[in-house]
């Protein structure tokens, strides 16, 4: 995009006013009701254990035919027809995670309301008859901001967050995913004050339909931090986990074949599954996972089988081959354990007959969407790879609710197109349940697709330059903040969304063929390491950002390119002229969710911040900040360099992007580009966000 093109779209970019909102509502006639959900009684409560290489619900072998489902990426008023999908499948159990970053929003300030009502959703699936097996982490990656680790873990307000002193970079003290104490403390806080006891009357023991837990997440990738006592962390959770629910809860780890030596303990602690997709070595996953646990310990179970895969931005949607992943089903579906690893089960009488074939969870069954700022993110060496807001993940039951991706025809086959996805877990889990004597919980017929309705024309009305006053004082009310160099967001209680970075800077580093610049074209912006995550680079004569001074589109940056941007010279400007304001619209996109050490942070680190080769730290910065409404943490009294700044957030009232008060919108830098959703049904209460944006460059 040219700079002018951008200018113009910056200049109309909406500050939306409540008559859009009433336009919105306009727009919107009430759609059908979605597709009734087919639900069986509640299976009775039943003791759940291992034994004899199995997994016994009473006495009763059982193979778990499992899916994963979110409920935190599924609307609240579409969970009970997404689990009549999962049960049309012929799936018995879901493997469910938790992210602690989504109910724990700020330290002790836990929602369990829409779609974060966690107890109100395992009510629900426990009345159309699924077992549940719960994922809490504390760590869960699943492609979430941050892994589920909470922003506010970087915070100076919190025991081990980012240093209050010692500059603006937030070296945070506390080590993530470690036997840290200060780690440890923030986790026990969470579980044992919040989650667990809202967890604990849903166990198995309790009559409830959790059946197992899962101890932290591929831990195997980072295995024992430096300076832990091996195993230290994970022995720690399990304590933790065994006092708030029981000493004879059931738990495991995940991790790929290739890395449980560092993801598990072994022993009676917790049990070792694999997680695997289509092609992979069966026999060798499962036997890898019994050298982990003791005789009889080692039921055959694939804790992730991957139906597709994620996508990132800038990437062709994932949309992985239904033939192969139809024959390394029938593979895992068909695996029957060798002899050994102690077939003679450890409990009294002789050991119950065994099912044939493994159990499985599909990662997953049913996908869903990254709304708001929920999205994570990957680190390829230099490279940052946000994640899309769609999750699709081209699963058997996608995003809206259909069988496959939406517009996406089925893959050539004889006859002109094969079997879909769900059609394939349909036809292999029937078999399954006639080999097994086993009742599904619904009948296996394909739903219909959810009802969809396009939303019409919507017309725009209110706008302001997004840098005129009138615009920041609505996006951030208050003063914001004044400092000796740029903060980042979590260092100021910010969580999600933008921050504009500003600094008056010397009009003669912007004199064409001035001699103070350190390039004959003009002066080089140098932020000292990369910007978390895109920013986009202005500067306005005048000194005062006002809507009378024209705006200049310098340029744009972001977290894999380089940290240097020639600024251009300005007409008109010359040594007398007032201050330039410069200034840095750095838009956060999703925290690394595959991170081992040091927790992501964004915005702009302070530390060597130089414009035409001199560091800008006596310049005082103001930091003007752009967020979603989750609660936030309030720095009254920050001090920096002996100044006393006051933080100032960009808060962004922007219910017409969102068709619900509460919500708010995701405004793309640099993409610039808003998309309506049209393919995904409109619940009936309550209402879900009508735009989003799209991860693609312009």
């Amino acid at each position: 995009m040219r700079p002018h093109t951008l200018a113009a779209a910056l200049a109309a970019l909406a500050v939306l006013a409540a008559t859009t909102t009433a336009a919105f509502a306009a727009a919107r006639s009430p759609p059908p009701a979605p597709a009734p959900p087919i639900i069986q009684p509640a299976a009775p409560p039943l003791p759940f254990s291992i034994a004899s290489n199995q997994f016994l619900l009473g006495d009763t072998p059982t193979r778990l035919l499992v899916g994963e489902l979110h409920y935190f990426r599924i609307p609240r008023a579409y969970w009970a027809d997404r689990l009549a999908r999962a049960a049309s499948l012929g799936l018995t159990a879901l493997q469910v995670y938790v992210p602690w970053n989504f109910h724990e929003r700020a330290p002790g300030r836990v929602t369990w309301s829409g779609r974060a009502d966690l107890a109100a959703f395992l009510d629900l699936a426990a009345s159309a008859g699924f077992r549940i097996l719960l994922r809490p982490g504390p760590y869960i990656c699943a492609e979430w901001d941050g892994g589920g680790l909470p922003w506010w873990l970087r915070s100076p307000s919190v025991a081990g967050g980012a240093p209050a002193s010692g500059g603006w970079r937030p070296d945070g003290r506390l080590r993530p995913r470690s036997a840290d104490p200060l780690f440890l403390a923030h986790v026990r806080a969470w579980f044992s004050n919040h989650l667990l006891p809202l967890v604990e009357p849903y166990m198995a023991a309790a009559g409830g339909p959790i059946l197992a837990v899962q101890v932290e997440n591929e831990y195997g990738f980072c295995g024992d931090r430096p300076g832990d006592e091996p195993g230290a962390y994970l022995r720690a959770l399990v304590a933790i986990l065994r006092e708030g629910l029981g000493s004879g809860t059931v738990l495991y780890t995940t991790d790929p074949p290739s890395v449980i030596a560092s993801g598990t303990l072994a022993g009676e602690a917790v049990t070792s599954f694999v997680d695997f997709g289509p092609g992979a070595d069966v026999a060798g996953s499962f036997a890898t996972a019994a050298a982990w646990n003791p005789p009889g310990r080692s039921p055959a179970y694939a804790s992730e089988w991957y139906t597709g895969w994620l996508t990132h931005a800038g990437e062709s949607m994932a949309r992985t081959d239904t033939a192969i992943m139809a024959r390394g089903l029938a593979a895992v579906l068909a695996y029957e354990a060798p002899p050994g690893n102690g077939t003679a089960a450890p409990r009294a009488g002789p050991p119950p007959p065994r099912p044939a074939g493994a159990s499985l969870s599909l990662y997953m069954a049913v996908g869903g969407t990254n709304w708001g700022f929920w999205g994570g993110a990957n680190i390829a060496g230099r490279a940052y790879l946000p994640h899309i807001t769609s999750y699709d993940y081209d699963c058997p039951v996608g995003e809206g609710g259909t069988e496959g991706q939406v517009g996406v025809p089925k893959e050539e086959g004889e006859g002109g197109g094969s079997p879909s996805k769900a059609d394939v877990v349909r036809a292999a889990l029937r078999a399954v349940h006639a080999a097994d004597g086993t009742a599904p919980l619904a009948p296996l017929v394909p739903l219909p697709p959810p009802p969809v309705r396009a939303y019409g024309t919507v017309a725009l009305t209110a706008s302001a330059p997004l840098l005129s006053p009138a615009a920041l004082a609505l996006l951030s009310p208050g003063r914001g903040v004044r400092a000796a160099a740029p903060a980042a967001m979590e260092t100021v209680g910010q969580a999600h969304g933008l921050i504009l970075y500003r600094v008056a800077a010397p009009a003669a580093l912007f004199v064409c063929g001035s001699a103070a610049a350190d390039t004959p074209g003009g002066p080089v912006l140098d932020t000292g390491g990369p910007v978390h995550d895109y920013a986009t680079v202005l500067l306005t004569p005048g000194g005062d950002g006002g809507k009378a001074a024209p705006v200049v589109v310098a340029g744009r940056l972001d977290r894999s390119s380089p940290v240097n941007l020639t600024l251009p010279c300005l007409a008109g400007v010359t040594p007398a002229s007032p201050p330039i304001t410069l200034d840095l619209l750095v838009e956060a996109v999703g925290r690394d969710n595959f991170g081992c050490g040091e927790l992501d942070w964004k915005g702009l680190e302070g530390r060597g911040v130089r414009l035409g080769g001199k560091e800008r730290r006596r310049e005082r910065w103001g930091l003007t900040a752009g967020h979603s409404r989750s609660p936030s943490l309030s720095h009254a009294r920050t001090h920096t360099q002996g100044r006393t700044t006051s933080v100032r957030r960009l808060t962004t009232h922007t219910r017409a992007f969102w068709a619900s008060s509460g919500r708010h919108t995701h405004i793309s830098f640099p993409f610039l580009s808003i998309a309506f959703v049209p393919f995904l049904p409109i619940p009936p209460s309550p209402p879900f966000p009508l735009f989003i944006i799209s991860q693609r460059s312009l």
